[in-house]
């Protein structure tokens, strides 16, 4: 755990700030802790320093969104290698993120997919996605709406099969 986080340039000090955190993340969710100090550095690195966040709310939002959706530890994992350093440089806040991930994995489970390749469909499909969702909304102007999308999730205003056509791009 201590060499993860001097790898991402952690100095001893954050570190041991990093640690109780971490380890209360894999408890709960009964992970590694080489894997939850890995999720911590990821989050940590990518929107912590910036929103000044310190690591105990970070991880907790990080179980929170774990603990409210299908999404597990895994998924998470899998969401932040492949898409969150795109997400954070288009903007996209943490919470955001977390709440796009949540809301996507159960869409993922219906489309026998998972949580990154659909963030990174998003991402690098554009186009074609925002004519797909725009009719519903959910992008506008090429601005994704998290909270349409997330609104159109729960009020299931849009079916399984079209679910399945707009993260199939």
């Amino acid at each position: 755990v201590i060499i993860t986080y001097a790898k991402a340039g952690f100095d001893y000090n954050e570190t041991m700030k990093m640690l109780e955190p971490t380890l209360q993340l894999a408890i709960a969710n009964q992970t590694e802790l080489a894997k939850a100090s890995e999720l911590a550095m990821y989050a940590f690195t990518l929107w912590g320093r910036e929103a000044g966040m310190d690591v105990y709310e970070m991880l907790n939002k990080m179980h929170l969104a774990a603990n409210l959706s299908i999404l597990d530890i895994e998924d998470l994992e899998h969401a932040f290698s492949m898409a969150g350093s795109a997400a954070s440089i288009a903007n996209i806040s943490y919470e955001e993120f977390l709440a796009l991930a949540g809301g996507l994995s159960m869409v993922a489970a219906e489309a026998g997919s998972n949580v990154g390749s659909l963030i990174t469909n998003i991402l690098v499909r554009g186009d074609e996605l925002e004519r797909i969702l725009g009719h519903y909304g959910i992008i506008e102007n090429g601005t994704l709406s998290i909270n349409a999308l997330l609104d159109a999730m729960e009020d299931a205003s849009i079916t399984e099969e079209q679910w399945a056509e707009a993260f199939a791009v």
